[in-house]
Protein backbone atom coordinates (compact mmCIF):
# COMPACT_ATOMS: atom_id res chain seq x y z
CA UNK A 1 0.00 0.00 0.00
CA UNK A 2 1.32 3.37 -0.95
CA UNK A 3 1.70 5.92 1.85
CA UNK A 4 -0.16 9.23 1.43
CA UNK A 5 2.13 12.14 2.07
CA UNK A 6 1.56 13.75 5.49
CA UNK A 7 1.14 17.22 3.97
CA UNK A 8 -1.59 16.02 1.60
CA UNK A 9 -3.43 14.16 4.42
CA UNK A 10 -3.51 17.23 6.66
CA UNK A 11 -4.89 19.30 3.76
CA UNK A 12 -7.75 16.85 3.21
CA UNK A 13 -8.65 16.89 6.92
CA UNK A 14 -8.74 20.71 6.94
CA UNK A 15 -11.05 20.81 3.91
CA UNK A 16 -13.52 18.32 5.40
CA UNK A 17 -13.75 20.01 8.83
CA UNK A 18 -16.73 22.34 9.57
CA UNK A 19 -16.01 26.07 9.32
CA UNK A 20 -14.77 27.80 12.45
CA UNK A 21 -17.57 30.08 13.78
CA UNK A 22 -14.97 32.62 14.75
CA UNK A 23 -13.56 32.78 11.24
CA UNK A 24 -14.20 35.92 9.25
CA UNK A 25 -17.26 35.68 7.04
CA UNK A 26 -18.83 32.76 8.93
CA UNK A 27 -22.60 32.97 9.47
CA UNK A 28 -23.47 33.99 13.04
CA UNK A 29 -25.09 31.25 15.17
CA UNK A 30 -28.79 31.72 15.84
CA UNK A 31 -29.66 32.58 19.45
CA UNK A 32 -32.06 30.21 21.22
CA UNK A 33 -35.51 31.82 21.61
CA UNK A 34 -36.26 33.06 25.12
CA UNK A 35 -39.14 31.14 26.67
CA UNK A 36 -42.01 33.40 27.66
CA UNK A 37 -43.14 33.00 31.25
CA UNK A 38 -46.43 31.15 31.59
CA UNK A 39 -49.33 33.28 32.79
CA UNK A 40 -52.23 31.59 34.53
CA UNK A 41 -55.84 32.37 33.73
CA UNK A 42 -56.24 33.78 37.22
CA UNK A 43 -53.41 36.27 36.58
CA UNK A 44 -55.02 37.30 33.29
CA UNK A 45 -58.22 38.05 35.23
CA UNK A 46 -56.34 40.28 37.66
CA UNK A 47 -55.96 37.80 40.50
CA UNK A 48 -58.31 37.38 43.44
CA UNK A 49 -60.47 40.09 44.97
CA UNK A 50 -62.22 39.73 48.31
CA UNK A 51 -64.94 41.69 50.06
CA UNK A 52 -65.50 41.15 53.77
CA UNK A 53 -68.98 40.26 55.04
CA UNK A 54 -70.96 43.18 56.42
CA UNK A 55 -73.80 43.70 58.87
CA UNK A 56 -74.83 41.92 62.09
CA UNK A 57 -72.99 38.78 63.16
CA UNK A 58 -73.88 35.41 64.59
CA UNK A 59 -72.43 35.59 68.11
CA UNK A 60 -71.38 32.41 69.93
CA UNK A 61 -70.76 32.99 73.64
CA UNK A 62 -68.88 30.53 75.86
CA UNK A 63 -69.68 31.31 79.50
CA UNK A 64 -68.26 28.09 80.99
CA UNK A 65 -64.83 27.75 79.31
CA UNK A 66 -63.20 24.80 77.59
CA UNK A 67 -65.13 25.03 74.33
CA UNK A 68 -62.48 26.67 72.16
CA UNK A 69 -62.22 23.75 69.73
CA UNK A 70 -65.96 23.26 69.14
CA UNK A 71 -66.43 26.99 68.61
CA UNK A 72 -63.51 27.31 66.19
CA UNK A 73 -64.75 24.26 64.28
CA UNK A 74 -68.23 25.74 63.92
CA UNK A 75 -66.82 29.11 62.80
CA UNK A 76 -64.70 27.47 60.08
CA UNK A 77 -67.60 25.41 58.75
CA UNK A 78 -70.08 28.27 58.97
CA UNK A 79 -67.94 30.72 57.03
CA UNK A 80 -67.53 28.10 54.30
CA UNK A 81 -71.26 27.44 53.94
CA UNK A 82 -72.68 30.86 54.82
CA UNK A 83 -69.98 33.56 54.63
CA UNK A 84 -71.70 36.18 56.76
CA UNK A 85 -70.12 37.52 59.93
CA UNK A 86 -69.69 35.19 62.91
CA UNK A 87 -67.95 35.99 66.20
CA UNK A 88 -66.99 34.06 69.32
CA UNK A 89 -66.93 35.50 72.83
CA UNK A 90 -65.44 33.91 75.96
CA UNK A 91 -67.01 35.53 79.00
CA UNK A 92 -67.68 34.11 82.47
CA UNK A 93 -71.07 34.86 83.96
CA UNK A 94 -71.93 35.22 87.63
CA UNK A 95 -75.15 33.24 87.39
CA UNK A 96 -78.59 34.76 87.17
CA UNK A 97 -81.03 34.71 84.28
CA UNK A 98 -79.17 33.39 81.24
CA UNK A 99 -81.89 34.61 78.88
CA UNK A 100 -81.53 38.16 80.26
CA UNK A 101 -77.76 37.83 79.78
CA UNK A 102 -78.24 36.73 76.16
CA UNK A 103 -80.58 39.65 75.55
CA UNK A 104 -77.84 41.98 76.78
CA UNK A 105 -75.35 40.44 74.34
CA UNK A 106 -77.86 40.79 71.52
CA UNK A 107 -78.43 44.46 72.30
CA UNK A 108 -74.80 45.44 72.90
CA UNK A 109 -73.50 43.73 69.77
CA UNK A 110 -76.54 44.33 67.54
CA UNK A 111 -76.24 40.67 66.64
CA UNK A 112 -77.98 38.62 63.99
CA UNK A 113 -78.44 35.89 66.61
CA UNK A 114 -76.88 34.81 69.90
CA UNK A 115 -76.05 31.24 70.95
CA UNK A 116 -74.87 30.94 74.56
CA UNK A 117 -73.02 27.95 76.02
CA UNK A 118 -73.93 27.94 79.73
CA UNK A 119 -74.07 25.70 82.81
CA UNK A 120 -77.80 25.39 83.37
CA UNK A 121 -78.13 22.36 85.65
CA UNK A 122 -81.02 20.07 84.74
CA UNK A 123 -82.59 22.40 82.17
CA UNK A 124 -82.91 21.02 78.60
CA UNK A 125 -79.75 20.51 76.55
CA UNK A 126 -81.01 23.07 74.02
CA UNK A 127 -83.43 25.94 74.56
CA UNK A 128 -84.42 28.04 71.54
CA UNK A 129 -86.21 31.41 71.52
CA UNK A 130 -86.90 32.04 67.83
CA UNK A 131 -88.68 35.38 68.26
CA UNK A 132 -85.64 36.79 70.08
CA UNK A 133 -83.06 35.00 67.86
CA UNK A 134 -81.47 33.52 70.99
CA UNK A 135 -80.56 29.92 71.92
CA UNK A 136 -78.95 28.43 75.02
CA UNK A 137 -76.87 25.23 74.97
CA UNK A 138 -76.77 23.61 78.40
CA UNK A 139 -73.26 22.24 78.87
CA UNK A 140 -74.21 20.51 82.15
CA UNK A 141 -76.60 18.24 80.29
CA UNK A 142 -74.22 17.63 77.38
CA UNK A 143 -71.49 16.49 79.78
CA UNK A 144 -73.63 13.70 81.26
CA UNK A 145 -72.29 10.19 80.68
CA UNK A 146 -69.60 11.15 78.19
CA UNK A 147 -65.89 11.82 77.94
CA UNK A 148 -64.25 15.00 76.58
CA UNK A 149 -64.38 13.82 72.97
CA UNK A 150 -68.08 13.01 73.19
CA UNK A 151 -68.76 16.37 74.83
CA UNK A 152 -67.04 18.17 71.94
CA UNK A 153 -69.09 16.19 69.40
CA UNK A 154 -72.34 16.98 71.21
CA UNK A 155 -71.43 20.66 71.55
CA UNK A 156 -70.71 21.06 67.83
CA UNK A 157 -74.00 19.40 66.93
CA UNK A 158 -76.04 21.46 69.39
CA UNK A 159 -74.53 24.76 68.26
CA UNK A 160 -75.40 23.90 64.66
CA UNK A 161 -78.89 22.77 65.68
CA UNK A 162 -79.36 26.02 67.62
CA UNK A 163 -78.36 28.10 64.60
CA UNK A 164 -80.50 25.93 62.33
CA UNK A 165 -83.65 26.49 64.38
CA UNK A 166 -82.98 30.23 64.64
CA UNK A 167 -82.37 30.45 60.90
CA UNK A 168 -85.65 28.64 60.28
CA UNK A 169 -84.19 25.47 58.79
CA UNK A 170 -86.29 23.05 60.85
CA UNK A 171 -85.91 19.26 60.87
CA UNK A 172 -84.13 17.67 57.94
CA UNK A 173 -85.85 14.96 55.88
CA UNK A 174 -82.63 12.94 55.57
CA UNK A 175 -79.62 11.91 57.66
CA UNK A 176 -77.16 14.32 56.05
CA UNK A 177 -77.83 17.08 58.57
CA UNK A 178 -77.61 17.60 62.33
CA UNK A 179 -81.20 18.89 62.19
CA UNK A 180 -82.74 15.64 63.40
CA UNK A 181 -85.54 15.25 65.96
CA UNK A 182 -83.74 14.07 69.13
CA UNK A 183 -85.01 13.80 72.70
CA UNK A 184 -82.12 12.16 74.56
CA UNK A 185 -78.33 12.33 74.58
CA UNK A 186 -77.98 8.82 73.07
CA UNK A 187 -80.20 9.98 70.21
CA UNK A 188 -78.00 13.05 69.77
CA UNK A 189 -74.90 10.83 69.76
CA UNK A 190 -76.51 8.68 67.06
CA UNK A 191 -76.88 11.64 64.69
CA UNK A 192 -74.17 11.13 62.10
CA UNK A 193 -73.91 14.66 60.71
CA UNK A 194 -72.34 17.44 62.78
CA UNK A 195 -73.63 20.39 60.77
CA UNK A 196 -76.47 21.55 58.57
CA UNK A 197 -76.77 20.11 55.08
CA UNK A 198 -75.26 22.74 52.70
CA UNK A 199 -78.44 22.56 50.60
CA UNK A 200 -80.52 23.63 53.60
CA UNK A 201 -78.22 26.57 54.32
CA UNK A 202 -79.94 28.42 51.48
CA UNK A 203 -82.86 28.93 53.84
CA UNK A 204 -80.58 30.99 56.09
CA UNK A 205 -80.30 33.75 53.52
CA UNK A 206 -83.86 34.88 54.25
CA UNK A 207 -82.97 35.86 57.81
CA UNK A 208 -79.64 37.34 56.70
CA UNK A 209 -81.37 39.52 54.11
CA UNK A 210 -84.04 40.62 56.58
CA UNK A 211 -81.48 41.93 59.09
CA UNK A 212 -78.84 43.15 56.65
CA UNK A 213 -76.22 40.43 57.05
CA UNK A 214 -74.32 40.63 53.75
CA UNK A 215 -72.23 37.71 52.55
CA UNK A 216 -68.53 38.09 51.89
CA UNK A 217 -67.32 37.65 48.32
CA UNK A 218 -64.22 35.98 46.90
CA UNK A 219 -63.92 36.27 43.12
CA UNK A 220 -61.64 37.50 40.32
CA UNK A 221 -60.58 41.13 40.06
CA UNK A 222 -62.31 41.35 36.67
CA UNK A 223 -65.62 40.20 38.13
CA UNK A 224 -65.25 42.62 41.03
CA UNK A 225 -64.78 45.46 38.52
CA UNK A 226 -67.86 44.33 36.58
CA UNK A 227 -69.88 44.17 39.82
CA UNK A 228 -68.68 47.65 40.78
CA UNK A 229 -66.85 47.09 44.08
CA UNK A 230 -63.24 46.44 43.06
CA UNK A 231 -60.45 48.50 44.62
CA UNK A 232 -58.30 50.68 42.31
CA UNK A 233 -55.78 48.66 40.24
CA UNK A 234 -52.31 47.87 41.56
CA UNK A 235 -50.64 46.38 38.44
CA UNK A 236 -50.77 46.59 34.65
CA UNK A 237 -53.19 43.68 34.20
CA UNK A 238 -55.65 45.13 36.69
CA UNK A 239 -55.21 48.60 35.19
CA UNK A 240 -56.14 47.30 31.73
CA UNK A 241 -59.25 45.62 33.16
CA UNK A 242 -60.18 48.76 35.11
CA UNK A 243 -59.84 51.04 32.07
CA UNK A 244 -61.88 48.66 29.91
CA UNK A 245 -64.90 48.96 32.21
CA UNK A 246 -64.41 52.60 33.28
CA UNK A 247 -64.41 54.32 29.90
Amino acid sequence: MKHIPVLLLSSLVALSAPPDPSAEGAAPAEEAPTAKPKVSRMELLGGLATKDPQGPAVVLVDTVGGSAYPLSRVVTEYTTLQPTRIETVAEKTTGGDILAYARGVMESRKALMVVVLAAEGDRPALSVYPEERIAVVNMDRLAEGGDERKLEDRTIKEIWRAMGFLFGVGYAPDDFSAMQPVGTLPELDAVRAQLINPRDMRICTRLCDKYGAVRGVRTTYRQAVVDGWAAPPTNDVQRAIWEKYHK
